[in-house]
């Protein structure tokens, strides 16, 4: 199995891949009968924490005898390098490997790369407890993606989905002298944040559950928003979510979670807490 000239399809998903697909090398009599030729592509989601790939950006590749499933270490591919130079991928002088005979492989993914993974089999990928900073969530673009049964004579498609969802409070104005203040803060309550992806690539929320100081998005028309990224999990019935600090006092939050509620892969969920029913007087 040789990586030496590897193309990208940028930004697609899976229903918006074209017919027509390009590959590297373009002349047929110099393409390896071993080599592997992939296509990348973004699914699109509700979310966008990422809708298209930028030069430099790169992924990481692990790949298995199919059926087997990951190993520590030892496996066809391990954390193989791939980088986007704004046009198609390369991944550079990486050396060439055997292909293991008719069974084909089985290929994961991950965005974006780093070096110093060493384990395929228990990746852990974390979102900060103190949002309140930051200036956007592209830093928590964290996309998986893989490929099962994968044959020498075909492209390898690799359609990268989002770890991560969104959730987001909205304080509605409640009129003069009541409602929240500009030096009003949110606290999420007991999430998961930090998730692992092993074998199979699956990612289950894992570590212990902690409070995430949202980030303020400011006010508008509809009131005060706070947003947090999280990684995608179940936020169980009976959950009461929020806590709110404003003006030096602490106030909780009065509603509670009526049923399971699913943070999507990708996606977001919204909620609206009434001021007044939140404690929360201006």
């Amino acid at each position: 199995m040789l990586c030496a000239a590897v193309q990208g399809v940028c930004a697609c998903g899976k229903e918006e891949r074209p017919a027509d697909i390009p590959t590297v090398p373009s002349s047929p009599e110099n393409v390896d009968p071993g080599s592997l030729e992939f296509n990348i592509g973004i699914v699109p989601c509700g979310e966008t924490f990422k809708d298209g790939w930028e030069q430099e950006d790169a992924i990481g590749l692990f790949a298995v005898e199919s059926g087997t499933g990951l190993q520590p270490s030892g496996n066809l591919m391990d954390n193989l390098k791939l980088e986007y130079d704004g046009s198609g991928w390369s991944c550079g002088d990486a050396a060439s490997i055997s292909w293991p005979g008719e069974n084909g492989v089985d290929i994961y993914a991950y965005y974006p790369y780093n070096e110093n993974l060493d384990n395929p089999a228990d990746i852990a990928f974390a979102v900060p407890e103190d949002q309140s900073g930051l200036e956007d969530f592209s830093g928590y673009a964290i996309l998986t993606a893989s490929a099962s049964g994968v044959e020498s004579t075909l492209p390898v498609n690799l359609d990268f989905t989002p770890l991560m969802s969104i959730v987001e409070i909205i304080l509605p104005p409640c009129g003069k002298g009541c409602g929240p203040s500009d030096d009003l803060t949110v606290t999420l309550k007991g999430v998961q944040t930090s998730v692992t992806v092993g074998d199979g690539w699956s990612a289950v929320p894992s570590g212990v559950p902690a409070d995430v100081r949202m980030r303020s998005s400011g006010k508008s028309d509809a009131g005060y928003a706070f947003r947090a990224v999280l990684p995608a999990q179940t936020l169980p019935e009976g959950s009461s979510l929020f806590e709110f600090v404003q003006e030096g006092r602490t106030y909780g939050d009065d509603e509670i979670l009526d049923k399971d509620t699913e943070l999507l892969p990708g996606g977001s969920k919204s909620f609206t807490r009434n001021t007044l029913s939140a404690g929360i007087s201006g």
